[in-house]
């Protein structure tokens, strides 16, 4: 299987429309939009599980150890989870897009304090500076994979930064690392194909 997955943003608006022409509901455009916004995923790892759901604006986070609540602005679209910072306890990643069209990414983190508590991961994303922006148009896939974060989107060949070729995917790495008031993630590689 592959580690990026895509939204099911479209797939829930296509059994609405279904719903509105079987039942005979009416179901105008805000209604289709608030109601694709819903999400709900169980996630587990070992023996720990998770639960990422979204009440109206809020992202709301179970784990064994405890209930976070962030109000969020845009849409999760995904969530994993493994141990990135490698202490044998998870963290969890939820991922989100903008609602305009541009579909620009962000994540929210949780990283466990030694299955005692979660605390919130500082998430910068490296496209908010320019060294990384270039050619940055949203629409981006988020996995964790092999234990590091990797934030993945398209480009056109003349904004490249790191090869001589013509790529069309920048590949960014994050790894988790303690900060001095918390974990964070920060880039380590960064790859274009």
């Amino acid at each position: 299987m592959h580690p990026f997955r895509q939204s099911s943003k479209g797939t829930v608006s296509a059994l609405l429309l279904v719903c509105s022409a079987i039942v005979g509901c009416a179901a105008s455009e805000g209604y289709l939009t608030s109601q694709a916004t819903v999400y709900d995923q169980d996630l587990v790892w070992l023996s720990h599980h998770f639960n990422v759901r979204v009440d109206r604006k809020n992202l709301v986070v179970r784990s064994d150890v405890g209930t976070y609540t962030t109000v969020i602005e845009g849409d999760v679209f995904g969530a994993d989870v493994g141990d990135m910072n490698r202490d044998g306890y998870p963290e969890i990643l939820v991922y989100l897009r903008s609602s305009d069209t541009g579909g620009y990414g962000s994540v929210i983190g949780y990283s466990s304090n030694r299955g005692r508590s979660m605390s919130q991961i500082y998430a910068p994303l490296a496209t908010t500076e320019s060294r990384y922006s270039r050619g940055y148009r949203g629409h981006d896939e988020f996995a964790i994979v092999e234990g590091s974060f990797v934030q993945r989107f398209s480009i056109s060949p003349e904004d490249r930064i790191t090869s001589e070729s013509s790529p069309t995917t920048r590949q960014i790495q994050y790894k988790l690392v303690d900060g001095e008031a918390g974990r964070k993630l920060v880039v380590s590689r960064v790859v274009e194909y």
